[in-house]
């Protein structure tokens, strides 16, 4: 689709072109993906999938992403149709001729960016303090790691503070330089990820079969 076409169609729905479209496909996709963080929620909760069902966890994955598959094809081709920002809310809003309908859709998303912002500080905190003692600004050395302990729930709030302070900085700064950093860090993550994929492969010490144990934590499981 042309810069015309989307002209166009945005015309239709009584918007005037004015997005500068400076970011290229990766920039595109690192803010993206920085956004939601798919992989940071999968390191920061594996833990707690492993321990409530054992490995046979793991079948949560291909069942929950075959859904994610399904519904990111639905939220595409709304995208095609209603190209305008606003996610949510705009695309109801377009749907349908009720105003209860996009209004609601607007409350739920901005709840779940409060959530997704809320979960920063307890990952910040369970990553940095493991690194470096140096960002336990509160608590000793029973808080490294854990934000569920008093002095390691406030180091969370502190760092997760600092965190989207910086992050609020870049964003405001421009759309460049959030894009530089996006692309930086994800670029980071990435290769740190597949480089812990190719570390862990060569270290195997389990046979696949093992993701269909529960360790006791089966239906019968108090």
């Amino acid at each position: 689709m042309s810069r015309t076409d989307d002209e166009r169609d945005l015309a239709m729905l009584g918007y005037r072109q004015r997005l500068d479209r400076s970011l290229g496909a990766w920039s595109s996709f690192a803010v993206s993906y920085g956004w939601v963080a798919i992989l940071c929620g999968l390191t920061a909760m594996f833990f707690f999938g492993f321990a409530a069902a054992g490995p046979a966890f793991f079948w949560v994955y291909p069942v929950v992403g075959v859904i994610q598959l399904f519904t990111a094809l639905c939220l595409a081709e709304i995208a095609g149709q209603v190209p305008a920002a606003g996610s949510m809310y705009q695309w109801s809003r377009h749907l349908t001729r009720s105003r209860f309908i996009p209004w609601i859709a607007g409350w739920f998303l901005m709840a779940g960016m409060l959530v997704t912002v809320s979960l920063v500080g307890p990952q910040i905190q369970q990553l940095l303090t493991t690194v470096s003692s140096d960002f336990l600004l509160v608590g000793g050395a029973a808080d490294i790691g854990t934000a569920t302990t008093h002095d390691g729930a406030i180091n969370a709030i502190l760092l997760g503070g600092i965190a989207i302070v910086v992050m609020t900085i870049v964003n405001v700064v421009g759309v460049r330089w959030t894009a530089r950093v996006t692309n930086a860090i994800v670029s980071i993550e990435l290769a740190a990820v597949v480089l812990t994929c190719v570390a862990l492969a060569v270290h195997i010490t389990r046979k696949p079969s093992v993701v269909f144990q529960t360790h006791g934590t089966g239906a019968a499981h108090s």
